[in-house]
């Protein structure tokens, strides 16, 4: 098979390659004559960080080079999912370049609306399948109901509120979601409830994945996050780690 190579790495650093003219050569070696029905092939299927499936598919024939493809996971409504730990490593990655590449905005005391852009700019770039909304201001809750803004229960009040960043297919599957503040505003309150409530299901609940609050500092080093998942504080407030 011209396309794929199959070894093993040995542990003084050398590799001993498993070569095989053909895939009824390398499936036979495996197996014995005694299994039932012939096979058609070998498949192996695995799952990267990043929510994709990586398909290796052997043919049982002399003849025929292994078939190899990665695709992209689906849910039940045909959109694309994305994993936790995916999310998070996003998050870090825009960070990293907000950092890296604006830091005169954070020299220069640049307004909160500012740096959120530019935060949501990178975020864009780095999920090309995937859609990016700032201050979005309609809703659908999971009655399948069209709103204006996002209608989020504070108390014994339901007030139409607008989220600083949303990662989703609009109308159908919402991912994670991202409220920000710089260094000098406190106020966590309207966030946190923000975020726990964005994050859980009910009549007011939205069911994004992940909720994150991020509190830029003045420096990379600085800068702190709590992650929310299912309504609940997921992930107590700490520094964002830089990969």
């Amino acid at each position: 098979m011209k396309n794929l190579k199959i070894y093993m790495p040995l542990v003084d650093g050398s590799r001993l390659d498993l070569e095989y003219t053909t895939g009824k050569e390398m499936i036979g070696a495996m197996i014995s004559d005694d299994i039932g029905p012939p096979p058609r092939g070998l498949v192996f299927e695995g799952i990267t960080e990043d929510r994709k499936k990586v398909l290796l598919s052997v043919p049982f024939s002399d003849s025929g080079d292994a078939f190899v493809a990665v695709e992209e996971i689906l849910g039940r409504n045909g959109t694309k999912r994305l994993g936790d730990d995916f999310a998070k490593k996003m998050v870090i990655e825009c960070l990293n370049k907000l950092y890296a590449q604006d830091q005169e905005l954070f020299d220069m005391k640049a307004r909160e609306e500012c740096l959120t852009f530019r935060f949501a700019h990178y975020l864009q770039n780095l999920l090309k399948d995937f859609l990016v909304d700032c201050e979005f201001d309609k809703s659908w809750g999971v009655d399948g109901e069209r709103r204006d803004g996002k209608q989020i229960r504070n108390g014994r009040r339901v007030e139409n509120k607008l989220v600083d960043i949303i990662v989703h297919d609009r109308g159908q599957v919402n991912y994670f979601c991202i409220e920000i503040k710089r260094w000098g505003n406190e106020n966590k309150k309207k966030d946190r409830n923000n975020l726990s409530r964005l994050t859980e299901s009910g009549k007011y609940g939205y069911k994004y994945k992940l909720g994150f609050r991020l509190n830029l500092g003045q420096g990379r080093e600085q800068t702190r996050w709590e992650i929310f998942k299912n309504g609940q504080l997921h992930q107590k407030e700490e520094v964002v780690p830089t990969s």
